[in-house]
């Protein structure tokens, strides 16, 4: 729970000349603010509605802090049938907090009368605690029924910012635990946390902040709860200097919630790990596709089972994706490895770079990555036709008659209302869609062309103009001409362009 500051009234916002004031120098905000069963007001007209706005003191929100409830309380004496409200506002056309009574009278002569504490969905500025004022309304317009106020008050319940501190994590290990103390003033139980792990590189880049716009992090997580230990779900490196950056929250009242300050622990790993492996890159202008060898070292004492995971970047070495098929590459007894790239950009430069994972004692160890490999790729001036999961049908000089025609298809509904009028709603757009016109002669070349036109997977197209599109086949149409010895076939394939099937 937060702690509960209490504001009082400190000048006469309005109506004031509409209430009589016994007592306080007959000033009405004092004799609501002093806390005496001496003074208090009336509204001054027995039968006339009435309301009484007044100021209140502010309060100095702490650094970090937030209030997340508001109430309202008043000592008041209610004759029967009394109707009156108290309010707390923050503008005219705000109300935080009310209380309203309309009926018989209370047991005691006079009372303390409270609200529910009322849930804010977003703290207060400053500016909005000290712009706070609580009116009186007394409805009451038959004599004998108004309300007479001996005090009226506002609570802000404010919730203190958590503090966390992170321990160093072990250094001997690829997968440490993040453990961290979480601690807060006002003994509110930790409600979220967050964790993040960068390397050095990362974090040393000017302008990093580990929780806004930051990069991409080496390993992330969150979730609610007391939990004050998380294991690292990826693999680290070897020799690399990393800070784990951890954010704790607790609740507030409604649904916010206050954040600490994010604290980071630094430490830099050293355990056994692979040696980090050579690479080569060479073009094969015959597949139309990238060979790419990981020669790597036998593994130090202690671990096993050496694969290699080969990454291809095709924007200079700015982002990485993973070869496919090649996550975890098995060696052979030299160490070594092999992976044919057939979904390299034709006519750029391919970058290439490997990393050796082993286990130890049953832990993820990784090597560093490797030096870059380059493969310049080229175009034979084909059309390629390429099954992206299953590579044995992939086919290069495809006779294509013609580049196809692109369009994109829109699904559009079209609906007529009642009264007239039509409305088209439009649904998603797809990728550019078209139609492949290709010619075969001869059984082997119509064979070859049939099974990639009745695959179910993902086609890659290289065209001879640098096109490189994902596509799957829809439509498959096919008229056959010459004769038995000599066998021709045209194909129509309609095809929709697609996203690249994932890779891991």
């Amino acid at each position: 729970m937060g702690v509960v500051q209490t504001l009082r009234p400190n000048a006469n916002r309005s109506g004031a000349a509409d209430f009589t004031v016994t007592g306080a120098g007959g000033v009405a905000f004092t004799a609501l603010s002093d806390n005496s069963d001496t003074t208090f007001v009336q509204r001054t007209n027995a039968t006339v509605s009435r309301s009484l706005a007044v100021e209140l003191t502010s309060y100095t929100l702490p650094t970090g802090s937030i209030v997340g409830r508001v109430r309202v309380r008043a000592r008041v004496v209610r004759p029967a049938q009394a109707d009156y409200s108290v309010q707390l506002r923050r503008d005219s056309a705000t109300i935080l907090a009310r209380m309203d009574f309309s009926g018989s009278a209370q047991a005691a002569p006079l009372q303390t009368q409270e609200s529910a504490w009322f849930d804010l969905d977003s703290s207060l500025t400053q500016a909005q605690i000290d712009a706070l004022y609580q009116v009186i309304f007394d409805n009451a317009t038959t004599a004998g029924r108004r309300a007479t106020f001996y005090e009226a008050y506002t609570d802000l319940e404010v919730y203190d910012k958590p503090t966390v501190t992170v321990n160093t994590p072990a250094t001997g290990t690829a997968l440490p635990d993040i453990s961290w103390v979480y601690a807060d003033g006002d003994g509110d139980p930790q409600t979220q946390y967050r964790v993040k792990v960068y390397d050095s590189a990362t974090y040393s880049a000017g302008g990093f902040d580990p929780f806004n716009n930051a990069p991409s992090p080496t390993w992330e997580t969150s979730g609610s709860g007391t939990t004050d230990t998380v294991t690292v779900g990826t693999p680290l490196q070897n020799g690399v200097t990393y800070r784990a950056y951890v954010r704790v929250a607790h609740a507030a009242g409604g649904i916010q919630t206050i954040q600490s300050d994010p604290a980071f622990a630094q430490w830099t790993t050293s355990f056994t790990a692979p040696t980090a492996p050579t690479v080569t890159a060479t073009w094969n202008s015959t597949l139309q596709a990238v060979v790419v060898t990981s020669d790597g070292a036998a593994l130090p004492g202690g671990l096993t089972g050496q694969t290699h995971r080969i990454e291809r970047s095709m924007d200079g070495g700015t982002t990485w994706t993973l070869v496919r098929g090649a996550g975890a590459l098995v060696v052979n007894g030299s160490n070594d490895t092999t992976v044919t790239d057939y979904e390299a950009v034709r006519g750029i430069t391919a970058r290439y770079r490997a990393r050796a994972d082993a286990f130890n004692a049953g832990v993820p160890v990784s090597s560093p990555w490797s030096t870059v490999a380059t493969a310049v790729t080229a175009s034979d001036g084909r059309w390629w036709f390429k099954a992206v999961t299953t590579p044995a049908l992939n086919l290069g000089g495809v006779r294509v008659l013609a580049s196809p025609e692109v369009r994109v298809e829109e699904t559009v509904g079209i609906f007529r209302t009642l009264g007239g009028g039509t409305v088209a709603v439009s649904g998603d757009l797809y990728g550019e869609d078209g139609t492949f016109a290709v010619a075969t002669s001869g059984t082997v070349e119509i064979a070859a062309v049939q099974a990639l036109a009745y695959h179910q997977g993902v086609l890659l197209v290289q065209s001879p103009f640098g096109g490189h599109e994902y596509v799957r086949v829809t439509g498959r149409g096919r008229t056959i001409e010459g004769t038995a010895a000599a066998a021709r076939s045209r194909w129509s394939l309609e095809y929709v362009e697609v996203t690249i099937p994932a890779v891991e």
